[in-house]
């Protein structure tokens, strides 16, 4: 059925609903009516209110973004960038440990949903802020490109990642599983090389990859050589 209100009514109803906490009612009603929000302006909502409100809110506005015919990967990408955005916005130079945990967080989420789009608008937002990010932040990025199954764009982080020296143990590990899911064993243990010329220790992690790649594909030989490896790097 035909809406009553025009989209452009329908993202100004949400708004004034974010500012008195009131979304999923307005949602709630605009649905009822059949109400078909206008993607761009609904965007420029929540680059608005993503900024200043709660991390409750910007949900409530994703949920209805979803509901009233919004693309769900555009409705996400668009609050990353927001919500990053928020902290740009702030003149912040330098992120705290905690602030920078929360972004993280934001990219670990992203990832469990497979949602790459959503992952790269928080850490390229961080990134282009000039906001000096640590290897955690690196590392969240790198994950959520071989979770989500884009190994070529893991490989070009992970190379920027050893141009900028923040390549640590945590994305050679998370590399080296890249290559193993892949079936290249060689270019896992050529990581594990590259490792130690950069100063970096193997650990338990490395080696139990390594190890658990040897049983699946039944190479006695090279699971004992792995067992060796780890008894003399003690």
């Amino acid at each position: 059925a035909k809406s009553p209100l025009a989209p452009t009514v329908g993202v100004q109803i949400l708004a004034l609903a974010a500012k008195e906490n009131r979304v999923p009612v307005a949602a709630e009603e605009l649905q009822r009516l059949c109400v078909r929000l206008d993607d761009k302006q609904f965007q420029d909502l929540l680059m608005a209110e993503g900024r200043r409100c709660s991390a409750e809110i910007g949900e409530h506005l994703l949920s209805a973004g979803v509901a009233l015919g919004v693309p769900l990967e555009f409705v996400r990408a668009a609050l990353a960038k927001a919500q990053t955005t928020k902290y740009v916005a702030a003149g912040a130079g330098g992120a705290s440990s905690g602030e920078l945990q929360r972004y993280a967080s934001m990219i670990k989420t992203h990832t469990k949903e497979r949602d790459l789009k959503g992952a790269a608008a928080v850490f390229e937002n961080l990134f282009s802020s000039g906001t000096s990010l640590t290897p955690l932040i690196y590392n969240c990025f790198l994950d959520a490109c071989v979770q989500c199954g884009d190994f070529e764009r893991a490989s070009t982080h992970f190379q920027e990642m050893k141009h900028l020296n923040v390549a640590d143990t945590v994305g050679y590990n998370t590399m080296l599983k890249a290559h193993l899911s892949l079936g290249q064993s060689e270019e896992a243990r050529s990581l594990v090389k590259e490792m130690t010329a950069r100063g970096l220790s193997a650990n338990k992690v490395t080696y139990n990859e390594l190890l658990h790649a040897k049983v699946m594909s039944k190479d006695r030989r090279g699971m004992w050589s792995v067992v060796e490896e780890m008894q003399q790097a003690g």
